[in-house]
């Protein structure tokens, strides 16, 4: 891969990649930033009580939001790690699309239809 240079935000002869993973990357660590904030509250209250429940909901959606941003950033086939593995390892490409989609589809799905 490409070395990113940080005053011009390039992936080697590509910007929109380095701008995609800066806003998709800023969105992943808010959510796991969000999601151990509430993994932290939630340890301090009595686990039968609304805000423990709360605040797991709050966790669960914030990891589910970090997982589908951070597979975000991989799963892009035209400049990521993923467009390298299709042409360089392409196993372990086929092994990434799936764990890109249970990630970003069947983890989040399974998140949102968490209830307190």
């Amino acid at each position: 891969m490409n070395r990113v240079s940080p005053a011009t935000y390039k992936w080697g002869d590509n910007p929109q990649w380095a701008k995609a993973n800066k806003t998709t990357g800023a969105f992943s660590i808010a959510s796991g930033l969000i999601g151990t904030t509430c993994g932290c509250i939630k340890a301090c209250t009595d686990e039968a009580s609304f805000l423990n429940k709360f605040f797991g909901f709050i966790q669960s959606i914030s990891y589910g939001f970090r997982n589908f941003f951070q597979y975000s950033i991989y799963s892009r086939k035209e400049d990521d790690d993923l467009g390298e593995d299709i042409h360089k390892r392409p196993l372990a490409a086929k092994f990434g699309e799936v764990a890109c989609f249970i990630e970003k589809k069947i983890n989040l799905k399974t998140v949102n239809s968490y209830s307190v």
